[in-house]
This record gives C-alpha cells, sequence and structure tokens, in this order.
C-alpha cells in the first residue's frame, strides 16, 4: 500500500464519503490532488507510485467515467515515459479543458431555448448549475423547481447556488415532480418546461445514468410532454461498451435511509438509477446537441485507451477491501 500526502487522503476519503458531490467537482479535485503529488514526489519508483495512486482513485467512485477517462489518459501518458513537467502540463490543459468545456455547455443551451423557461432539475450537478445562470443572465429564465434528493439532501446545494444568483426557486421533494409539473400547466396555462440534468455515465445504449430519481421524474414529465435534456462533458460517455443495470449500479450504506432493526424489513439504498435513452429528448455538450445515442457512436475509443481502461478496472476490483 503507497503512502500517499494527506491532502490526497482526504481527497479520497472526501469523494467516498460523498463530501465532494457533483462529477465535475470530483474531477477538479482530482486534477488538484495529482498536481499536488507529482510536485510533491521525489523518489525513484515514480511510475509504480502513480500506478497505485490512479487504482486508489478508481476504486473511489464506480460510476465517474470523467474521472476514470482522465485516469486512463494520465496512465496511457505515464506509461509512454512522460515525466513530471510533462505530465504536469497534461494536467493543466484537462484542467482548462474541462473547465472550457462546461462553459460551451452552458454557451450551447443558453443560444437555444426560448424566454420564460421554467425549468424543473434534479439533485446537484454544476453544469447545469452553469447553463441555468447563463440563461438567467440572458433573462430566459421564469423560475427553477428544483427537486431535493434523499437521503443526503444534495439537492439543496443547487437550491442555495441559484439562489445566490438571484434566481427564483421552488424546492420540492422528488416525489412531488410530477404534481408540481401538472399544476404549472393547468394553473399557468404554461407549457414552456424543460427538465434539465446532469450525467454521472451516458452508456454505451445511450441510456443515462443519474441520481436515483432521475428516470421516475424523466418518465413522469414525459407523460406531459416535457422534455428532458442532459447537459454533461462528453467524458461521461461510456466508451468500453459496459454492460450496465440496476444491480451494478452503486448502493450506499442503508442506515443513511433507515436503521431500523427488523429481520422482515429491507433496506436499499440506491444511489442512482437509469433513464432509457427514449425518454431524453437530446444532450448537450462540449461540441454540440443531439440523441445521446448519436455522441455514443463518435466516441469509440482506440485500441490502447479501451486496454488500458479494462487493465486499470481489473486491479482495481482485484484491490476492493
Amino acid at each position: 500500500m503507497i503512502t500517499m500526502q494527506e491532502y490526497t487522503k482526504k481527497i479520497i476519503t472526501d469523494i467516498k464519503n460523498i463530501k465532494i458531490q457533483g462529477a465535475s467537482n470530483i474531477v477538479f479535485a482530482v486534477y488538484d490532488a495529482f498536481e499536488f503529488e507529482i510536485k510533491k514526489y521525489n523518489a525513484l519508483d515514480f511510475r509504480q507510485y502513480f500506478d497505485e495512486l490512479i487504482i486508489e482513485f478508481w476504486k473511489t467512485r464506480p460510476t465517474e467515467p470523467a474521472l476514470k477517462s482522465f485516469l486512463t489518459a494520465f496512465s496511457i501518458e505515464l506509461r509512454n515515459g512522460a515525466k513530471k513537467d510533462s505530465l504536469l502540463s497534461f494536467i493543466s490543459d484537462a484542467k482548462k479543458n474541462h473547465k472550457d468545456a462546461i462553459k460551451q455547455i452552458a454557451e450551447n443551451f443558453a443560444s437555444s431555448i426560448k424566454s420564460n423557461i421554467i425549468v424543473f432539475t434534479h439533485c446537484h450537478s454544476s453544469i447545469v448549475q452553469e447553463a441555468i445562470i447563463e440563461a438567467h443572465k440572458r433573462g430566459l429564465i421564469k423560475y427553477v423547481v428544483n427537486t431535493e434528493t434523499r437521503p443526503l439532501y444534495q439537492g439543496r446545494i443547487t437550491s442555495q447556488k441559484l439562489a445566490d444568483a438571484g434566481i427564483e426557486i421552488y424546492h420540492i421533494v422528488d416525489s412531488g415532480a410530477y404534481a408540481k409539473a401538472k399544476s404549472i400547466i393547468e394553473k399557468e396555462n404554461s407549457k414552456n418546461i424543460l427538465f434539465l440534468t446532469g450525467a454521472d455515465v451516458i452508456t454505451n445504449k445511450g441510456d443515462l445514468i443519474n441520481k436515483v430519481g432521475t428516470s421516475q421524474i424523466s418518465c413522469a414529465l414525459n407523460s406531459l410532454d416535457i422534455k428532458h435534456y442532459v447537459l454533461t462533458i462528453e467524458a461521461k460517455i461510456d466508451v468500453v461498451d459496459r454492460k450496465w443495470n440496476l444491480d451494478n449500479i452503486e448502493l450506499r450504506n442503508s442506515k443513511e435511509v433507515w436503521s431500523v432493526k427488523n429481520k422482515h424489513i429491507n433496506v436499499m439504498n440506491y444511489s442512482f438509477d437509469i433513464t432509457p435513452a427514449k425518454y431524453i429528448t437530446k444532450m448537450y455538450t462540449e461540441s454540440g446537441e443531439g440523441k445521446t445515442q448519436s455522441f455514443v457512436l463518435k466516441h469509440k475509443q482506440n485500441k490502447e485507451y479501451e486496454q488500458m481502461w479494462a487493465e486499470i478496472e481489473n486491479k482495481a476490483s482485484q484491490k476492493v477491501n
């Protein structure tokens, strides 16, 4: 087991314990950790150390392809003999490209919508947050209905951030989304409503893996002809053809939901669910907009990338505590 810096240990712990929330925030924390480690590390076994560090970060979250995409690309740089300065430049470029991508997604979204939009959103996505704020600056947002997820109340982050930007928020529990949308349609005679989410994963089928509750809200709002738009960087696309289903998506500690002790009560704490591609009207990324499946098709990676991803995945699965 490697002896990493305390700063890095804390980042790993905070990612595992969901103190760092939102896929982009997780990746930015990892950029910082690797930058920090490269600058601090002076021993001879440089490559071995960072190979081990990559495994430790890989194990933190099973549904973070943007994180894994960075770790895979970093591994390839490492294997091809990149030294400290080159690796620091690689991270600096990755960080800049990620920030630029978020800005571009916000621009792509805000440039394509009409005015007086009512936005529904779910949980917390920094990309969605930035896109809504950008649309608000252009005078396009009427108000936002934000659903609060349980048990960790992650939706509160979104409400607070948007309120700080001067946006009117209706904060509701996620099971109230259909009722609120139907009420808006009936009372305000408005159909100018969109459902926006980020993405944890876009699967090879074009389906969306996102915070649990996303699929039921998407299905319910689709029944009211409310369009579901996904805003995400393209690094969230699964490039290794993994077979996703509810059973291999992260389950968290059941005590977060209920610490009941009763042999007849089985408490399950699903973290994510899968929204079928048919419910997603379009996806906005840094390169434009379109159907999820069209982005999947153009993002097939080369063999070196796929083999490196599979190699790290295999090593990480063998080292799970």
